[in-house]
């Protein structure tokens, strides 16, 4: 059987589907021995002694098949044998690229929020750190440091003249002045108590006045966001301290105060752009909310890596001092999630207990004897202080300390981000995920299929060799 044989001098990958251009040469060819179509063995007179060069050809009586030439073996003066194995995805290219299949992989196209597997990461880490926009507890101003003169004072007492507030129990807002004033009255007077013959000091040290407050916090906030009945005296029992601006929380406006705290640009994996979305994702980064006096917070990398910007909702119970953090999400969409919901105590609780008046001593020493209480110095040793040190590594988590101190309420809060480094990516040879339906004529380069069925007009070993490439890694070129 005699035929013509187009010969190339070709180069192209083992698993792609590249065709060669016009042939180098075309010789008549005339099968060696019995044999079949995907292996054959062909002999043809080259009128050359010498190696032949060509390493492909195309045979159209064999059904427009390509093959490689695996072999030249020299028979006879000027003939040569050519051992050829099937180019299978040349040879059924068109059927191929047709074709739609599931793509695992390909280097044209891909999804980013698809984790890649396929390349570790390395022990290098990056940080970057995104600090809020507001000061929590001073969110006019630009001075981190929180004093006493900046908050409130919410006083519960009993007996008041003006009602009670929950239960048994009135509260009253105080400015810093006001509750200076309000403790230098109590220190200094008796009250409308008398005892025949006996001196005021020492009445003074048989009544005590402070016996009748039952809560003293301190909050902070500013007196002006207090809601409340403005009083010029506070008075409970037979006490009236004057000039003691207040106000009366009569319950009726709601007893609690919201705020917001806001992080915007918000720090990406400095291999974001390269990689895909999902370098966002753990264990690839790690995000940790260091807010006090809420604690250091591990916060869900899947939220934060759709998210355009944080909202950190604060809402204070003003008679308790307890806060609530609420964290929401504000994704590119617009649309918003709830990530973290959390509570701490923010207010300082002010122990005011009876105090004994030395009868020789002055009122100035009196007040000498507990100034320190409004100076600043009655704070307890800070909780959780050492945690800012464990912020930075997200598998721990502390949470907010029961009791409030002002070491807790300065600075802005922080998200610490942690990324972890991943080794440079083969794009060209190994693709990257796509995970989707695709038809395989529009994704040039790299392709990876889940399923290489494909319905070609061959025999079932070709269908076998094409489904094995298809799975496997090949070029659709």
């Amino acid at each position: 059987m005699a035929f013509n044989v187009d010969f190339y001098s070709f180069s192209k990958r083992k698993n792609s589907t590249a065709l060669p251009g016009a042939p180098s040469a075309s010789y008549p060819c005339r099968l060696k021995s019995e044999c079949g179509i995907i292996a054959p063995t062909i002999v043809l007179d080259l009128g050359l002694n010498n190696a032949p060069t060509f390493n492909y050809c195309h045979i159209a009586a064999f059904g427009d098949r390509y093959y490689f030439v695996t072999e030249w073996t020299w028979v006879s003066n000027r003939l040569w044998a050519a051992s050829l194995s099937e180019d299978v995805l040349a040879t059924f290219r068109w059927s191929i690229g047709e074709a739609s299949l599931y793509v695992l992989r390909s280097a044209a196209a891909s999804n980013g929020n698809v984790v890649d597997n396929l390349y570790p990461t390395t022990a290098n880490q990056s940080y970057a750190v995104c600090e809020a926009n507001e000061y929590p507890w001073r969110p006019n101003e630009e001075d981190p440091t929180v004093f006493l003169t900046d908050g409130v004072f919410i006083l519960g007492v009993t007996g008041s003249t003006d009602g009670v507030t929950l239960g048994a129990i009135s509260y009253y807002a105080l400015s810093y002045g006001a509750m200076t004033t309000f403790i230098n009255f109590l220190l200094t007077t008796a009250g409308t108590f008398t005892i025949e013959g006996v001196s005021d000091a020492t009445t003074k040290s048989l009544i005590d006045p402070f016996q009748y407050i039952k809560s003293c916090i301190w909050i902070p906030l500013k007196y002006s966001d207090i809601p409340g009945s403005a009083k010029s005296a506070l008075s409970y029992y037979t006490f009236s301290v004057p000039n003691c601006n207040c106000k009366f929380l009569n319950g009726a406006t709601g007893n609690y105060f919201i705020q917001h705290v806001t992080f915007t640009n918000l720090p990406k994996h400095p291999q974001l752009g390269t990689h895909g979305a999902y370098t966002m994702l753990a264990p690839y980064s790690q995000y940790v909310l260091y807010f006090l006096p809420f604690g250091s917070l591990p916060l869900d990398s899947l939220m934060y890596a759709n998210a355009s910007s944080i909202d950190c909702k604060i809402t204070v119970d003003e008679l308790s001092g307890k806060a609530k953090l609420e964290l929401e999400y504000i994704n590119n969409d617009g649309s918003t999630c709830i990530g973290l919901l959390t509570y701490a105590q923010v207010g300082i609780q002010i122990q005011l207990s009876q105090v004994t008046i030395d009868t020789i001593r002055t009122a100035g020493n009196v007040l000498g004897t507990i100034g320190d209480v409004f100076t600043g110095n009655f704070m307890g040793i800070a909780n959780g202080i050492g945690d800012a040190a464990k912020s930075m590594q997200p598998q721990e988590k502390s949470i907010g300390q029961n009791n409030g101190s002002l070491i807790d309420l300065e600075g802005k809060a922080k998200i610490y981000c942690q990324f972890t480094e991943i080794t440079d990516q083969n794009v060209p040879e190994k693709g990257k995920p796509l995970m989707a339906i695709r038809k395989i004529n529009t994704l040039p380069g790299y392709i990876l299929c889940q399923e290489g069925d494909v319905a070609i007009n061959g025999t079932g070993r070709e269908q076998e060799e094409i489904k094995s490439y298809l799975e496997t890694g090949f070029f659709y070129e």
